[in-house]
């Protein structure tokens, strides 16, 4: 087994094993995590929260484009109601101009 050194004072246990030390807690049976752990759980959790805000930037993007398309078909059906009144206008002052003729 590993090679072990107990601290009393740290309540840990030094272990020497695959030609690595460790540092093993008794309490809760686990060894500590080394520097490049935590760095790589680190890591994980923002590359996690970016692929998270990525994913609400492209249902943002999503809804804006369906909201662009709304304001687009809006905006034609008022030109398109507005060359209707437009249409009108222009009958109603033929037929105007063509009550007045004798």
């Amino acid at each position: 087994g590993p090679l072990r050194v107990t601290s009393e004072t740290l309540a840990l246990e030094l272990r020497f094993e695959d030609g690595r030390m460790r540092l093993w807690d008794p309490a809760t049976r686990e060894y500590l995590l080394e520097h490049q752990d935590e760095h790589d759980g680190r890591m994980r959790e923002r590359a996690g929260r970016m692929r998270e805000r990525a994913g609400r930037l492209e249902e943002l993007d999503k809804r804006l484009e369906e909201r662009a398309g709304r304001l687009e078909e809006r905006d034609k059906r008022i030109a398109a109601e507005q060359r209707a009144r437009d249409l009108e206008t222009r009958l109603a002052d033929l037929g105007e101009r063509l009550r007045r003729k004798p």
